[in-house]
């Protein structure tokens, strides 16, 4: 009797392939779940942060300071 022995060189790349497809097919879905931010209308009178502590990038701490954006 004679003994046939095969191998399966084709699965390493099948496997490669399928995981590549998984891949994308997870980031297309992630990327499709995004919401898109919808901005807000232009303010119309200023905002005054009061009372607070400021951390400027340069200089010292404001204790009891506010910012006004206009």
């Amino acid at each position: 009797m004679t003994t046939v022995t095969t191998t399966h060189h084709h699965r390493p790349r099948r496997m490669v392939a399928l995981v590549a497809l998984a891949s994308t097919l997870a980031l297309a879905v992630a990327a499709l779940g995004q919401s898109r931010q919808i901005p807000a209308p232009p303010q119309s009178t200023a905002i005054v942060l009061h009372r607070g502590t400021i951390h400027p990038v340069s200089g010292d701490v404001i204790a009891d300071g506010y910012i006004v954006f206009d």
